[in-house]
């Protein structure tokens, strides 16, 4: 899937950096049982990889219209009680909905979201979120936010969670098996 280099996405890594931090993201259904922790260290990992300090995973329910947050690292407790979004709605409601990965270099100025609200705490309006797929099947989505450098996401970090994405997925269909 990834058409850019990989090491462009990243910046400041070192090639062997970024091949350890993909290697940790694939292999950690192999090092963990619960479902939580292989969602929680792919995010970590994720965040590591594109030196970001916010970032959820969710997983879809099984009425298929609407996703519930399972992972989040970086949001305070009171923002993860049962955050629940529905199919279309903000950006992880969009992804669902269309199945593909977005890129938002400013939410504020974007078109598509001219009804959001963003909420406190983030240090940076934009936004990276992919799909997990599994076989053409949605399973939930996967939203990065707020780079250290407070820099906007580029197209290859966008094309690069979309590779890892997939992983992320399979991960969890093994650990759910």
């Amino acid at each position: 899937k990834m058409k850019s280099n990989p090491a462009n996405a990243t910046c400041v890594l070192s090639t062997r950096d970024l091949f350890d931090r993909i290697n940790a993201i694939c292999t950690a259904a192999h090092d963990f049982l619960s479902l939580e922790e292989i969602l929680t260290i792919s995010l970590r990992n994720t965040l590591d990889l594109f030196k970001a300090r916010r970032g959820s995973i969710f997983l879809i329910e099984d009425n298929a219209k609407e996703l519930v947050l399972k992972a989040a690292l970086g949001m305070n407790m009171s923002e993860q009680k049962r955050m629940v979004k529905r199919m279309g709605e903000g950006i992880v409601g969009r992804v669902a909905e269309l199945q593909k990965p977005l890129i938002v270099e400013d939410i504020a100025r974007d078109s598509r979201f001219k009804d959001y609200k963003p909420r406190r705490g983030y240090s940076s309006p934009s936004f990276i979120c992919a799909p997990l797929m599994i076989k053409g099947k949605l399973i939930g989505v996967i939203n990065i936010a707020d780079k250290d450098s407070r820099e906007f996401f580029t197209n290859d970090d966008m094309e690069l969670l979309d590779f890892l994405s997939n992983q992320i997925a399979v991960n969890y269909q093994h650990a759910h098996l």
